[in-house]
């Protein structure tokens, strides 16, 4: 009898011992160093654009990511990147690392309190397979509605994966915080004749704030192997977010192409989309067409751009009378609070002609009336004709789709060519 109860006790501790999880000691090391984070407030010391994070926590996102490079080792590049990315956050999950759904007796006061109790945790990643990489996206939380997100790209290379860019933000104190939430990283085409490749990030910022905000585009060319990064674009304009996500974009083979909302002159029509379109050759770019996506958007565009005597927006012919008007329109100051005068004007005499009218200024006694004339070459060329202070009589047609919403995105299409 006592061996029978024996036996059946080495049967259920055996099966027990099958049934346990198999603890990682890389998780349990890095889910130590997370709990040092919990239960931590911001203090009145602690610089303000740090939020809740401290600069401890370079050594977690790190951590994290040479956890995820172990487990690419049986990764290959025509697997499930789906399947791996839903494997690593269930090990997240179960190491206690992920950030737990946030009560729903927490209001919105308390996230712009500075609540850090969801400090010591990271959010969940993301495993993107791009057409000549692997893109790996993980972020850390820094407070209540924020993150702080790292990005990096891998390529196939001698049978395994090696890692050719990253881009993380340094939680140094003496130097201004930037964190943004990384929502897009792409890969240019498998090395030119030179060895060089183009990489690019689009990210926003992150934080309990209102819908306007900033978004940030960079580029940057590596060596084939990675080496000698050199950051082509790196800009962070001001945005608002009323789509998600706040910033889209897609590279081409010596091109990058990038579009997000921009506040409006006219506050009754609130936003446009702005674009972005860069063309490479070597480490030098020159912003290209397409410039806006409708007569009233490049009308924005050209208001708010330092190039404005440049030949991609005005005609070289005007340029004086052009360049006065923008002087006057911008002084005193940058902000250009303005008024569309009723539905954008096509000029029935010339087809490619377009008039766009325009109030500026707060004060009704000092405003100023300007009607810009617009070449529109279809799909999206613009070309800035002449400014003057009455309309052209023959401009005269209300246009309504000439000011509806585009936008470049999802379609792309057109932008690829397969490499021969």
């Amino acid at each position: 009898m006592i061996r029978l109860l024996l036996g059946l006790y080495l049967i259920l501790l055996t099966a027990v011992g099958f049934a346990a999880p198999q603890h990682d000691p890389a998780l349990d090391s890095l889910h130590g160093l997370m709990l040092t984070f919990r239960g931590n407030e911001r203090t009145e010391k602690q610089p303000l654009d740090l939020r809740c994070t401290q600069p401890a926590m370079m050594g977690a996102k790190q951590a994290l990511r040479d956890w995820i490079e172990t487990k690419l080792v049986g990764f290959r590049g025509g697997d499930d990147a789906v399947l791996l990315q839903a494997t690593l956050n269930t090990d997240l999950v179960d190491a206690d690392l992920l950030q737990p759904p946030r009560p729903s007796d927490v209001d919105d006061r308390m996230a712009q309190e500075w609540n850090c109790s969801q400090l010591g945790y990271f959010m969940p990643l993301h495993v993107d397979a791009e057409r000549y990489g692997l893109v790996v996206r993980t972020g850390i939380v820094i407070d209540e509605c924020g993150e702080d997100d790292s990005a990096y790209v891998y390529e196939w290379r001698h049978d395994a994966w090696r890692r050719i860019w990253q881009f993380e933000e340094p939680i140094d104190p003496p130097q201004k915080y930037k964190p943004q939430f990384i929502s897009a990283v792409h890969v240019s085409q498998p090395p030119d004749d030179k060895g060089h490749r183009r990489i690019m990030s689009l990210g926003q910022a992150t934080w309990c704030t209102s819908n306007f905000s900033r978004v940030y585009y960079n580029v940057w060319q590596v060596d084939a192997d990675g080496t000698h990064p050199v950051e082509l674009v790196k800009e962070s304009p001001e945005a608002i977010r009323v789509q998600y996500p706040a910033i889209l974009g897609s590279l081409g083979d010596d091109d990058a192409l990038i579009e997000f909302m921009s506040s409006s002159i006219d506050n009754q029509v609130w936003s446009y989309e702005s674009i972005r379109h860069f063309r490479f050759t070597g480490t030098a770019y020159t912003r290209v067409d397409p410039i806006a996506l409708g007569p009233r958007a490049f009308v924005n565009e050209w208001l708010n751009t330092e190039d404005s005597a440049s030949e991609a927006w005005i005609d070289p012919a005007q340029r004086d009378t052009i360049q006065s008007w923008h002087h006057r329109l911008k002084a005193p100051n940058d902000y250009v609070p303005g008024e569309f005068i009723d539905a954008t004007k096509h000029c029935t005499a010339s087809p490619d002609l377009w008039q766009v009218g325009l109030t500026i200024g707060k004060d009704e006694t000092a405003q100023l009336t300007a009607y810009f004339l617009v070449r529109w070459s279809p799909p999206y060329h613009f070309r800035l004709l002449d400014i003057t202070d009455q309309p052209r009589p023959d401009c005269n047609e209300a246009d309504t789709q000439a000011d509806e919403r585009r936008t470049l995105f999802p379609v792309q299409s057109w932008r690829w060519r397969d490499p021969e």
